[in-house]
Formats: C-alpha cells, structure tokens, sequence
C-alpha cells in the first residue's frame, strides 16, 4: 500500500493506527500469508463513504471548471509522464521553492 500512494511504510501504519482507534477500519490476518493483514472498513466507517466520495467530487469538479474532457484527460496523462520522468530519482532531489510574490497581475 505504501509503495501504491508514495508514501513511507511508518506514515501508513500512523494512519491506520488512527483510523483503527476511530473505529473506521479494522485489521484482518491473511489466513494465506501471517505476515500480511488485510484493512477492511468498518459499518461505522463505511458511513463516511458517501461524505468522501461528496467531497473528492466537488474538489474536482472546482478544479476541472472549464476543462473539457480530452484538457483533463491530456492533464492527467502529462502528470504521469512527469511522475514517471521522477520516479527514479532520490528523494533528496525533491525540492519546493515558493517564493511569495506581491506582483500578482489580474
């Protein structure tokens, strides 16, 4: 799962820690491999789906306002493409510079 979101094993274990002390999620052993555990989401955290999917929905739609399909299709397909061109880079390389301008033109 770690490796599918980018994100470090310990972040994940925090995260699903988290949604386990708040009941949303709960742990599963792979009957087939011990090592493996299975996260299943809970009755009460299944009531939050339709809340996320909602939400996940309207930042979308806010940020494709007046993007046609083949602009989000297009956006989406470069975005990949630059994920894959660094990828293999070490994460020392990632940097952001964000400089506060107050020449903001209108």
């Amino acid at each position: 799962m770690s490796k599918y979101f980018d994100i470090d094993k310990a972040s994940i274990v925090r995260i699903i820690d988290y949604l386990t002390e708040k009941g949303l999620v709960i742990r599963e052993k792979n009957t087939l491999d011990r090592r493996e555990h299975m996260i299943v989401c809970t009755e009460k955290g299944k009531t939050y789906l339709p809340k996320i999917n909602e939400a996940f929905n309207l930042v979308n739609n806010s940020a494709f306002k007046n993007f046609t399909e083949q602009e989000q299709t297009l956006f989406f397909e470069m975005l990949n493409r630059m994920l894959e061109n660094i990828s293999g880079l070490p994460a020392e390389y990632y940097e952001l510079k964000y400089v506060k301008s107050n020449n903001v033109s209108k």
